[in-house]
């Protein structure tokens, strides 16, 4: 049903795969949007302050802190 709905708005191609460590390093963002994505911030590490990190835990339920989200 997930499918049938994205492929009427307009995703042509639509699948699925295990989340691999080659994923979340080249494909998931490595920290929440905000000021994150900006410019500035190209081949740089990009400052706590500006945004908290998105952290891979092998935990039951997901949870954020004003440090990072889980």
């Amino acid at each position: 049903m997930l499918r049938a709905a994205m492929r009427a708005y307009g995703a042509s191609l639509v699948g699925y795969t295990e989340l691999t460590q080659e994923h979340r390093d080249h494909v998931i963002f490595s920290y929440e949007k905000g000021d994150s994505n900006n410019e500035k911030y190209i081949g740089t590490d990009v400052p706590v302050t500006a945004a908290r990190p998105i952290v891979f835990e092998n935990v039951a339920k997901a949870y954020e802190t004003t440090e990072k989200l889980v």
